[in-house]
């Protein structure tokens, strides 16, 4: 790991996962000077079928589908995501998902919009929860973070530790992150 990254100390983490999503945080820094960031969870209805089938390749395919989906209709400019199972809740997913923060200031109903998505995808067996409490994450009451605010990026890195958590993997790391075009280069350049 090339640097110590702002991690929750509560949980052991899956330090090439760190790695990898505190990357793809600074590539999306380096392209969006703003972020409004938020976490939301998916997974399906206790009792339906797809819960009882609990396949790892069927959650993996339709949360995939999911992001392809709110990406390519540029809903987010950015998500990363990880599938963890528990035993009493099954498979679920862990996803952080990126706004412009330059055009966006509040993200409920972008991430209504997707969690509908999610169920009709999911043919109204998908759930999802959106964590909007401010002491589970800085971003939560429509708080930008800012490329140069060093505390506020920390918070973040603090908050997205979470999908890098080594418990509940038991069946393997399957996580996703979008690709990030580079930066456009039109206009005034960054202050560093």
């Amino acid at each position: 790991m090339k640097e110590p990254y702002n991690a929750n100390p509560n949980y052991p983490m899956h330090l090439l996962l760190l790695e990898e999503i505190n990357h793809h945080l600074d590539e999306m820094f380096e392209r969006y000077s703003r972020l409004l960031a938020f976490r939301m969870d998916f997974g399906w209805k206790q009792g339906s079928e797809r819960s009882q089938r609990n396949l790892m390749d069927e959650m993996d395919g339709e949360i995939q589908h999911l992001m392809d989906v709110v990406f390519g209709r540029k809903m987010v400019i950015g998500y990363c995501w990880v599938i963890e199972y528990r035993q009493r809740k099954g498979l679920h997913v862990h996803a952080m998902l990126y706004l412009d923060g330059q055009k966006h200031r509040k993200f409920y109903p972008t991430s209504r919009a997707i969690g509908e998505e999610w169920r009709r995808l999911t043919d109204d067996e998908g759930i999802f929860h959106l964590f909007s409490k401010k002491k589970h994450f800085v971003a939560s009451s429509g708080t930008i973070v800012d490329h140069r605010n060093k505390q506020a990026v920390d918070e973040l890195r603090y908050v997205i530790s979470y999908l890098a958590k080594s418990e509940q993997k038991s069946r393997g790391v399957i996580a996703g992150m979008n690709a990030i075009p580079p930066r456009n280069r039109r206009g005034r350049p960054r202050k560093e």
